[in-house]
Formats: C-alpha cells, structure tokens, sequence
C-alpha cells in the first residue's frame, strides 16, 4: 500500500475545544526560540545571510559549503541544508544524486555530525526533516558513507532534548527519522510516552498529529508495534472528534490519518478502531474536498475507507443487536440494574443510524474519487490503479468508468505493475466480475512471468490462482514454482491457504492447457509443421512435469499438516489435488488414499457447517483421490446424506452438486448400501434440479441412475423390499428425465455449430418451453456422450431420437479432433448393444484416438488402458473392425502389464477381483484374435500363470480330458472365459500348447450342455475349437458332457444352416467351376475338396431334418478331405460376411479354419462365391467384369493345383 506523504508546512494550531472538556479551552503553548552560540556574532549572522541568498541552484549553496564551510557552525549548516532541501526537494533524481556525491555536502553533513550534541529541538527538526526531504537512501538513491553516523548522533540527540523540545518539533524529527528509515523503536517509544504523559495531543495541529500516526503505522506491518500504541491511538481518536478540529485537515492530512488508522487496524489487540460517526464525519468533509486530492490520496483514500468500513459498520451491528438484546429483558431486571443502563439500552438505534450514516457518506466518497480518478488516470501511477480497484472490489462498489479506464491505463502499462500490483489488479477485477479482454490477460499474464522468480512464495501462489482463475496461463508461474519446489522451505513457507490456491492454479492450468478442438484439427490439418508442434510441445511437457512434481511434495505436505488446516482451505486442497491425479493415476499415487482417509476424517465433523456443494466437493475429492469406488469417500458420504435428510436441504442443493452426491451415493450403495428413504429423496431432488444443469451433470445423473436402478441399496425386511423397489422405479425415471435433457442438450449443441438444421427433436423428457436455456447451450464434451450412451447400454435401451443426435454429435467431435480415446472406447462398447453401428470414420477416428493414448502410456499403462482396450477390442470385434496393427500390439501390452499375478502359495486360490480380471483379459484375448491381431505372444506368456493356476483343478497329466473324466467341476474360470481363451489360443497357434491342453480340457470336460444352449456364440467357438483341435491332434475324440451327438440332439447348433440363396449360390458356383477346371485337363471329384466357410451370424437350432441332412454333409465333407487322394488345395467360398468390415480380411473364423487346414498340409484357395453367384439384374458391363474375374480365379487355382 502507498504512503501518504510528511508534512509540508508548518503552520500554527488551531485553537479546538478538546472532546471531554468542554468547559476548558487548551491553548498552544507559545514558541521559545532558541538563540543558537554565537548568535549574535556579526560575520555569523553575515554568513547565514549569505546561504540564505543562494537561491539560484544548489551548486551555489555547495559552492559557499566549500569556500567557507570550516567556519560553520551548527545554525549554518542547519540553514544550509534548508536550502538544499528546499532546491532539490521536488527535483529530479539525478539531480539529487548529484548533489549527494558531491564532496562538499559530504563535508557539511560532517561538519553537523560533529556539532550534533549542540543541536536543539528547532535545528534537529530543521536537519532531519531537509534530509528526508532529499530522499537520501530511499528507494535505492546514493547516500553519503557518514549519514548513518549522523543519523544516529541526531537520533541519540533527540532523546536528549527530548523533554525540552516542541512538540511539533519532536514529532518532525521522528517523522523524518522513519522517513530515512533510521528510527530506533525505543526513541518511537519514549516520543509516545513523553506525549501521553505532557498532554501533547491536545496541542498539536492537524499535521503533526497525523505524522505520528504514520509514524506509527509505517513499521507496524513488518514489526511489533510499540507498547504505548493502544493508548495514543484512542487519545489522537478523541482528539480528532472534538467539533471543529475534522474541518482544519487539507486534503494530505485526511489521507494521512485514514491510510494510518486503516492501517493500525489489528496491530494492537486492545488498539481502539475508528467508529462509524467517525469514518461518516471523516468521509464527508473528504467528499468536500475531492478537487485538493492528489492521486495519491485519492487511492489512499479509497484504499482506507474499504479497510475500515467492515469492521465499523460490524462493531454497529453488534452494538445495536446487544442494545435490543438488553431492551427485551424483564423490567425488574432493568429496574435492579444501574441508572445508566437506560442510555445505554437505547443504543441500538443510534448504532443503526451511525451505519446508515457511514453507508451514505462511503458512497458519496467513493462516488465522488471513483468518478475524479477515472477522469484524470493518466496521471496515476501502477500501485494507484491497482488500489483503487482493490478498494472498489472490497466494498462490492463497482464503478464502470472507472473499471473500463483503468483496464485500458493498465494494458498499455502493464510492464510497470510490480508483483503485489498485479495480484490486487487481478483479484479485484474477479470480484467486481469485471470482463478481462484477451489482449489484457494475456499482457498481465506475460508480465507475471517476469516477476515470478522474484515473488515471495506466498504472493506467488496467490498471483497464479489469480491468473488461473481469471482464464490465463499461468505456466510459467507455476513453471517457476516447481523450480523453486526443489528448495526445503518453499512449501514449507506456504499458509495453508496459499498451498491450497497454488494447488488450484495447478489444476486448473493443467485442463487449461490442452488445446482446444479447433486448434487440434488445424495443428493436424497443417502441414510441414511437425517440427514446430515438437518443439511448442516440449515446454509444455516439462510444464507437466514440473507440476506433477509440485504436486507430490505438496500433497506430502499437506498430509503433514493437515490438522493446521480450516475446513474451507482442506476442501480446495482435496479438489485440487485431485484434478491433478487424473483419473488413470494408481490409488496410492501421492499417497492419494492415506490423504483421502485422513482428509474425509478431519471434515467429516465440519459438514454441517459447510455449505452443501462445498461438503459434496469434499466428498468427491476425497473418493477420487482414494481411487474410486464403494466406500472411497470415508464417512463423508453418509454424513452428507444425514444431515441433508435432518435438514430437508435436498432442494438447496446446486445442480451440480446434486449430480456428484448422485454418483457418490451409487457407488456407496453397492457396498455398504444407503437407505432407500434417502436415496430417494436425492433422487427426487436432483430430478427438479435438471432444467439447470450442464450436460457434464446430466452426464454424471445417467450414469449413476443406471447404478441404481438394478435396487442396489441396502437389505432388510419387506419395508425394505418395498423401498428398494421404490428406488429402482425413480432410477428409472430419473434416467428417462435425464435423457431427455440431454436430448434438447445434444440437439441445441449441434444446431448451434450447424452440424443439424431444423427443429430440436422432442423426446422423452423434453424440457419445457419456458425452461432456461443456460444448460443447454453449454459446450458437449466426448466423456458426456460416452456416459449418456454407457448408461443406456446398462439399463437396456434409449429413445431412438437420442441415439440419433449421440451419433450426429460424436461424428461432429470426431471430425475437430476432441474425441479422447477414452470417450471413444467407451462410445464404442456402447452404441452396438443398443443397436447403433457407429459411422466408418468415427471408429477410424476412434481407433487412431485410442492408439495415442496407449502410446503416451509406453510402457507403463494406467490400469485404466487395459480396461479401455478390452471394451475397445470387444466393440471392434462386434463391428468386424480389424484395427490397425499398432494399436492391437498396444492393446496386447496394456493387458499384458494389468495381468493378475498367481499366488506364490501352492494351493492357494485367486482372489474374487483377480479371477474378474482374469476373465475380462480373457474375453480381450478373445477379441483380440477375431480382429486378427497380428502378434499375441506377449499377451499369453503374461497370462499364462494365472490362467494355470485357474485352469489347474481340472488338469489330469498333459492330455485332454476324455469322456471318462466328465465328473471333474467347472472351471473357477467360468466356462465362457475357458472357451473364449481355447479359441484364441487355437487362433494363435497355441491350441498344442500347455495352455492350450489345460484349457481344452477344462472345455471340453467341464462345460454343461445348458451354457451352449442359451449361446450360438459358445457354440459356434465350440465347433471351431473341435475343429481346429482335431487337425492338431488327429487322435483325439473331443466330446461335451454327454457326447456331441447328444449335444446335436438336445437342439444345440453345431455348424451353419446356410440360407437357400447361400446354397444355390454355391451350387452354381461348384458346377461352373467344375466345368471350367474339366476344360482345363482337371479331375475336380479327385482333386479338389469342396468347403463351404461357417456363417457366424446364420447359427441356430435346426429341426431333425436339417439337422440329419447338416450332419451327412459334414461327414462326407470330412472324409473328402482325409482321402488320400484329395490334392494338397482345399477350395473354399467365401461370401461378404466371412470378412472384417474394413479392408475385406478374413474374420477370425476363416483364419481359424484356415490354420486347421494347413496344419494338415493342406493348402487353402479362398474364392469369392458373388462372381459366381447368379444376378440376371446386373447390367452387361458388370456381368462382362464379373466373368472376367472369375477365369481369373479359375486360372488362379489351376495354377495352385499344378503346384505353382
């Protein structure tokens, strides 16, 4: 904060009536002039004369300091100071500075250091006050080697006369002792003392009372005050309330008595503070006087007003409630209490009106400066804009000429703001909820770079929340704290809430950071650039890094000081921190779930005093950190839900915070349950919050709705049944709303962006017409699709409509690049179980989003990856997706690093969660083969001793199990996973393997015949496993339970029944190749084994007939293809639904039946059955195209036939 400035003059008192006697009138004591030594010499008085004239420059005094300074006496160099002092006072710097080195003046302060002890009260205040007026040692000037030897000689003389002296004089003298910074705090104190103790304030005028509060305000900020404080305050505050002694301040001593009062307030506990009669006096003769002020004392001013204003108008308020406390009491009691109680009790109104009062008189003040300041900015400097809007910002007064004044002054000075300027600038403006152009933040932003390695580690976590918070970059400030992290008392010197606003600006720069949609599509469409992207993308990652490492040492640190912490700091720390793990950290990063659990511990108590979305905050910091799941938030939860439900604030509840407390009350009902009585009042509740939230919140809603509508709430009687069954039906409902809302959302979103004309499409749960549209028109976001659509997949449908505009949006968002592979992962497993095959260049977009993210993972995955590439691999295998060969390596190896270990213990079993693992890697392996993943090795070897261990109980040797052994148990691995794994390993060529015998015969000697009846899937795994096993080991009978004619008679699918086109295709197709293949000196029945290829979609059960004639062709077709005479090429017709989706590859059925072949020796000839398929519609160009492919196929096979 500026100072005001010293005294100017020296005028005398004025004559006032001192407050508390009034029948006495103090006059000033009259002057005692002190004749100097020697006073009265002629040729002294002649030499004085001399000095005195030497108007003209301070060359001029220097120059008679040089001829004639051996001479001197102290009234000479005295009144040759005066003279300097009252040249250079308002000159220039360099004009000081010249003066100061100049030898002579080093001489004359010499020479009144050695005659300092003859000084009196009326020359020590002549020396001290010039020479602070020449600015010596101040704000970096030179000062001559000898000042401080004379300062302290002066000093020790004015304790000396101190009893003798004036009281103006006294009082100059430790003014401009502060001023020079050379005042002893014992002479501040005995000045004080001396003071009180002669009555001095009752003498003194406007200026000198008020430069002994400055005096004593200067050093309270960085010193302990003095002990004779509390008392001079409250005695300068009666002396300035004595009527007629406010109207004789200038403009100066007004800003010099409120910047002091405003800034001893606090520095004493039993220091008096200012009233509001006072401040409501003291503003209006301000107020009056707006046109005197300088720019200084205009934010002086400002500044004071909205430092003591609070308090005051706090301290009425609480005197007028004591005052109507005491007016209601019993009249006896008022009768048996002391006479002056009655004035007292009536207080209250007078306490009411001094506020009223001091409320008329700030405004009109503010109002006044605000509109003067605003007018003449030019001419303030940096420190005193910034005040101004600190000022504005305290008292909730915002100005708008002013505001857009000084945003334009500061943008165009911006380099001249010191570090405590920006962060009061910046602070100011958030509170006024003032608009900050672009140009503005970026020049303030830029300037804080600067200054960041010089700033305090407090004012440096404080500068970069508020570049944060105002939407900056706060980068290199953040960069410049993390290289300051490294030293042991950077952390350690934060207060608690600078640590939890650092930590924030952390956060929030980090999702700041990454560029927006627009700016990715550009970067990527943009060529040649590669290099340059490389090189603006380093910074940022050590940017990164750095803050990643701020963040550990600072949540280390608040864990260890975790209890000095108030609830409100606690809870911004947790959120932040939070942020800043991400979602794909492991759970004890950091120490997340030690911090979370102690954190949730110590708030827990503090929830009721909370506000409701700081506590839900709390809570969902607290179960992030901890790393998710039931339980993960500590006892916040339930204490949220209870106190919610004592006090019916379920309404009061923001939007969203009620859709976070949603999900955290989900996820804590499926471990330890919630009663259904509170679930359903947050379920109510959020419902009638939905026209207002975003569609993130509307996001988070569905997704926990789906979470609870299966009734996953806690057990009891048939109360309870009932209850449950009440919350699954507002889940329900919910979900529907919810759906709804983001329906409108989805579809304003993408009329908006003119992805989609015409009319918003009215679902289920549209919003009303007069509902606000603020929800609506906020920015969509992939992770909300994801969640609305995994949602809908949970609970079993979705409106038609809504699946539409979550197709339209997402190819929007894939288009401009701001689909996360996570998003897309999750988008991907949704959309095909409702029913919705995603468009071919989103699941391009997809997959290319999916394989950067494993890629940035290396070789350490979050544990999130293998979950995302296992629901990936699962839709892209439901799509016939062949994904790109990087990405399934990727895929393999994210799986293969969240592997579940096998217990090191001989007999001892899986865990529960590590055979849930297990299964699911086995489902990706799985999927990984039928997309035709070009390598799966490393994810079997990563696999494999787990997977023995599971397999184990049903292990008999190295051989498969036979018939005989039918009565060994199922699998711990679930006969799905079992048969999902034996078809991938087969796929692989590893059905040979060890692991492959332990799963073949965990498959084929414990699988029941009911698990295949309810599943053409297993089934057609079944058939393709015994087909591929018994071209492995031709020795070997393979059966199920029962055997497989007793399979194939209980009804269960065992090959295709392929649909009557299909058969007359193929027919035709057999003849006219056979002719041609005749003509060209081929015997087909001797040379050619006939194959048709199994159609995975055409499985079913087939009637006794079907299923009779099914199993003569097999069979003829088996033992086709074992005669020795067969040739060494298998003819195969393949047909469009034997191929992946993208690129025609074979799927993993054909590649399987394939390698069964070959692994007899035989070789495959894959002919596509449309060239010879009959089509009489096809125009003659294409009839002409498509008999010259098939002699090329035919040539193509005479030539595999001769061996060629």
């Amino acid at each position: 904060m500026s100072q005001a400035a010293g005294p100017g003059g020296w005028g005398a008192p004025a004559p006032r009536v001192a407050a508390g006697h009034p029948q006495q009138q103090q006059q000033p004591r009259a002057r005692r002039r002190q004749q100097p030594p020697g006073g009265g010499d002629a040729a002294a008085r002649a030499l004085s004369a001399q000095i005195k004239r030497a108007a003209g420059s301070p060359a001029d005094v220097l120059d008679i300091v040089k001829q004639r300074g051996h001479v001197f006496n102290e009234l000479h160099a005295c009144i040759a100071l005066s003279r300097l002092g009252a040249l250079l006072r308002f000159d220039t710097e360099p004009a000081r500075a010249a003066a100061a080195s100049d030898p002579a003046f080093s001489s004359l302060l010499l020479c009144l250091s050695a005659r300092a002890h003859l000084l009196g009260g009326r020359q020590l205040s002549m020396a001290l006050t010039n020479l602070a007026w020449l600015g010596l040692g101040q704000s970096g000037a030179a000062a001559p080697d000898c000042l401080p030897a004379l300062l302290g000689a002066l000093a020790t003389r004015l304790e000396g006369v101190l009893v003798d002296a004036e009281p103006e004089d006294a009082i100059h003298c430790v003014w401009a002792l502060s001023k020079l910074g050379a005042l002893p705090s014992a002479l501040l104190g005995a000045v004080s003392s001396h003071a009180l103790a002669a009555g001095w304030l009752r003498q003194l005028p406007a200026r000198p009372l008020c430069s002994l509060l400055w005096v004593h305000a200067r050093p309270s900020a960085g010193g302990a005050p003095c002990g004779a404080l509390p008392r001079l305050l409250a005695a300068a505050l009666v002396e300035v309330e004595a009527p007629g002694f406010l109207e004789t301040f200038s403009a100066a001593e007004l800003s010099m008595l409120l910047w002091s009062l405003a800034t001893l307030r606090g520095a004493a506990p039993a220091a008096p503070g200012a009233g509001p009669r006072l401040l409501a006096r003291v503003a209006a003769v301000a107020a009056d006087r707006v046109v005197s002020f300088t720019p200084q004392g205009v934010a002086n001013v400002c500044w004071a007003v909205s430092r003591l204003m609070p308090p005051a108008l706090a301290a009425a308020a609480a005197a007028a409630a004591a005052g109507s406390q005491q007016q209601q009491q019993p009249q006896q009691q008022q009768e048996q209490e002391q006479p002056g109680s009655s004035s007292s009790s009536g207080s209250g109104a007078g306490d009411d009106g001094d506020a009223a009062e001091l409320v008329a008189a700030a405004r009109r003040l503010l109002s006044e400066f605000f509109g003067s300041a605003a007018a003449q900015l030019t001419y303030y400097k940096p420190q005193e804009v910034c005040n101004l809007l600190g000022a504005a910002a305290a008292l909730g007064a915002p100005h708008g000429a002013l505001i857009g004044a000084a945003a334009g002054y500061l943008r165009t000075r911006s380099h001249m703001l010191a570090a405590w300027d920006l962060h009061e600038a910046l602070c100011a403006m958030l509170r006024l909820r003032a608009p900050i152009e672009p140009a503005l933040l970026q020049r303030l932003a830029h300037r804080a770079g600067q200054l960041a390695r010089g700033m305090a580690p407090p004012l440096l976590a404080r500068v970069a929340w508020a570049v944060a918070r105002a939407g900056g970059d706060a980068g290199p400030l953040l960069a410049a704290a993390a290289a300051r992290g490294g030293e042991a008392d950077f952390v350690a010197s934060l207060a608690p809430q600078d640590l939890a606003l650092l930590l924030w600006a952390a956060a929030a720069a980090r999702n700041l950071g990454s560029s927006g949609p627009q700016a990715q599509q550009q970067g990527r469409r943009r060529a040649g650039q590669h290099q340059q992207q490389q090189q603006a993308a380093a910074p940022s990652q050590q940017t990164k890094d750095g803050t990643a490492r701020l963040a550990a040492a600072a949540g280390a640190c608040l864990l260890a000081r975790l209890p000095s912490f108030d609830a409100h700091s606690l809870t911004t720390a947790l959120v932040a921190l939070a942020r800043l793990r991400g979602r794909d950290a492991p759970a004890d990063s950091g120490g997340g779930r030690a911090l979370a659990a102690a954190a949730a511990e110590q708030l827990a108590p503090h929830v009721g005093a909370m506000e409701p979305q700081h506590g839900v905050s709390a809570a969902w910091a607290a179960a992030r950190l901890a790393g998710g799941g039931a339980g993960a938030a500590g006892p916040l939860v339930p204490v949220l839900l209870g106190h919610l439900e004592r006090r019916g604030d379920w309404r009061r509840l923001p939007a969203g915070a009620a859709a976070r407390l949603l999900c955290l009350a989900a996820a804590e009902a499926r471990a330890s349950g919630v009663p259904p009585q509170q679930l359903l009042a947050l379920l109510q509740g959020t419902q009638q919050q939905l026209h207002a939230m975003a569609p993130c919140d509307l996001a988070t809603v569905c997704w926990a709705a789906a979470q609870l509508a299966p009734q996953r709430v806690a057990p009891g009687g048939a109360a309870a049944g009932e209850g449950r069954a009440a919350v699954h039906r507002a889940a329900l409902e919910l979900h529907g709303a919810a759906c709804g809302r983001m329906l409108d959302a989805v579809d304003a979103w993408l009329r908006r962006g003119g992805a989609r004309a015409g009319s918003p499409a009215h679902g289920r749960g549209a919003a009303a017409p007069g509902a606000p549209r603020q929800a609506l028109a906020s920015a969509l976001s992939a992770g909300d699709l994801a969640a609305v659509a995994g949602s809908c997949a949970r609970i079993g449908g979705a409106p038609p409509a809504l699946l539409d505009a979550l197709l339209a949006a997402w190819e929007e968002l894939a288009d401009a690049g701001a689909c996360d592979g996570v998003a897309a992962a999750q988008l991907l497993w949704a959309l095909p179980r409702l029913g919705r095959a995603p468009p071919p260049h989103a699941v391009e977009a997809a997959a290319a989003a999916l394989a950067a993210r494993l890629s940035r993972a290396g070789a350490a995955p979050a544990p999130r990856d293998a979950a995302l590439a296992a629901a990936a691999l699962e839709a892209f295998a439901t799509l016939r997706y062949r994904p790109p060969d990087a990405l399934a390596r990727a895929a393999a190896g994210a799986l293969a690093a969240a592997a579940p270990r096998a217990p090191q213990q001989r007999g001892a079993r899986l865990p529960a969660g590590a055979l849930q693992r297990l299964r699911g890697a086995c489902r990706a392996l799985y999927h990984l083969a039928a997309t035709g993943a070009p390598d799966l090795s490393q994810l079997i070897t990563a696999l494999e001793p787990a997977l023995m261990h599971a397999l184990r109980p049903l292990r008999h040797g190295s051989r498969l199990v036979r018939p005989r052994q039918w009565a060994a148990p199922p699998p711990p691995l679930g006969a799905g996973a079992a048969l999902r794994l034996l078809w991938a390993l087969c796929a692989a060529g590893e059905g040979a393997g060890p692991l492959g015998r332990a799963a073949a015969a965990a498959v084929f000697g414990g699988v029941p015949v009911s698990v295949l009846q309810g599943s053409p899937e297993l089934s057609r795994l079944l058939v393709d496993c015994r087909l591929a096993l018994r071209a492995s080991a031709p020795g070997t009978w393979l059966s199920v339970r029962g055997g497989w004619r007793r399979l194939r008679a209980q009804g269960a699918p065992r090959r295709v029944a392929p649909a009557a086109a299909l058969r007359a295709a193929e027919a035709a197709a057999r003849e006219a190749l056979a002719s041609e293949l005749e003509a060209a000196g081929f015997a087909p029945a001797r040379a050619i084994a006939w194959c048709s290829l199994p159609n995975g979609d055409a499985y079913g059960c087939f009637s006794p007939q079907q299923q009779q004639q099914q199993q003569q062709e097999e069979e003829e077709e088996e033992g086709a293809q074992a005669h020795p005479a067969v040739a060494a090429v298998v003819v195969v017709f393949d047909c469009p639904s034997h191929r992946s989706a993208n690129g025609g590859a074979p799927t993993g059925a054909a590649r399987l039946r394939n390698a069964a072949l070959a692994s007899r020796g035989l070789r495959v000839a894959a002919l596509p059955l449309r060239l010879w398929a009959p089509d009489p519609g096809a125009p003659p160009a294409a009839q002409q195209a498509r008999a010259a492919a098939r002699a090329r196929a035919a040539e193509q096979l005479a030539a595999a036939l001769r061996g060629e």
